[in-house]
């Protein structure tokens, strides 16, 4: 039924279920990518309970306005519209296709033939909350941050297992750059290079990291698809790294109580 109800050229591309058992009730909420990225996703959970508790007691809910998807996307498309190739965000883009010869970054070590194996879903738990802000206090001292901490750890793993001397990739970055998107549903997500070279000194590193980080949130303002289309090229993404701080999402401190889950569905895709 998610199958069949979430594709993204069908309307609604979405579906909600619900199980209802004696003293309580699992609420499924399915969705194609096209129409949700994380955050959107991610708010859900908080929607629902408040708008469960509101009509309980009667009262009005404690929501946010939500503004359209759509006046965003007619926004963004006027921005973008008579932009050049010599807009800082197409030479960043112009620098990695010539860096990775001429297609965008794979993965660091060899995968072997995947043909049309299903991608596998993992989740692996590398810390706990105390130990997580160790982490970012440490990535802090040394002038990171965690998802700087985190690329440079992805980087030194690469240079580990497949002597890479450059760590490159495509990275995802939020586009809610005004008050009025933060609460809405849709797309707000823009794509963009990553790239710098791996040091010994993690310091030294950590701050590579950030300043490619703070240009890359920068670039990822230009649609992904508006960039390909300046320079000419029908590239895709094969390498993505996708980090998101689950924290800043309304109602996140209460998703083990509320028993939340988010799943991925299955995907095939040779490339």
């Amino acid at each position: 039924m998610f199958d069949a109800n979430t594709k993204p050229l069908n309307w609604p591309p979405y579906v909600f279920v619900t199980i209802s058992r004696p003293g309580c009730t699992t609420l499924i909420v399915a969705s194609d990518h096209s129409v949700t990225d994380a955050y959107s996703m991610a708010s859900v959970p908080y929607e629902i309970w408040e708008l469960y508790c509101a009509a309980i007691r009667g009262v009005a809910p404690r929501v946010a306005p939500a503004h359209g998807y759509l006046d965003y996307a007619a926004s963004e498309r006027a921005r973008v519209s008579d932009l050049t190739d010599r807009h800082s965000a197409i030479e960043h883009w112009r620098e990695l296709i010539a860096a990775t010869g001429g297609q965008l970054p794979g993965f660091p070590v060899p995968l072997g033939a995947l043909g049309d194996a299903v991608q596998q879903t993992r989740r692996i738990w590398l810390f706990d909350a105390d130990s997580a802000l160790r982490f970012d206090r440490a990535c802090r001292v040394q002038g990171g941050h965690t998802a700087a901490g985190i690329f440079a750890c992805l980087a030194l793993a690469g240079r580990a297992l497949g002597n890479q001397k450059k760590f490159y990739s495509v990275v995802p970055f939020h586009t809610r750059n005004a008050s009025q998107w933060k609460h809405s549903v849709g797309w707000y997500v823009g794509m963009s290079p990553v790239s710098f070279k791996v040091t010994d000194a993690f310091p030294d590193l950590l701050r590579s990291v950030r300043l490619e980080l703070k240009r890359a949130r920068r670039t990822a303002q230009v649609p992904f698809s508006k960039a390909m289309e300046v320079l000419g090229r029908t590239l895709r993404d094969r390498f993505v790294v996708s980090y998101m701080d689950d924290r800043v999402v309304p109602g996140s401190d209460c998703w083990a109580r509320w028993r939340t889950r988010f799943l991925i569905s299955r995907c095939s895709d040779p490339q």
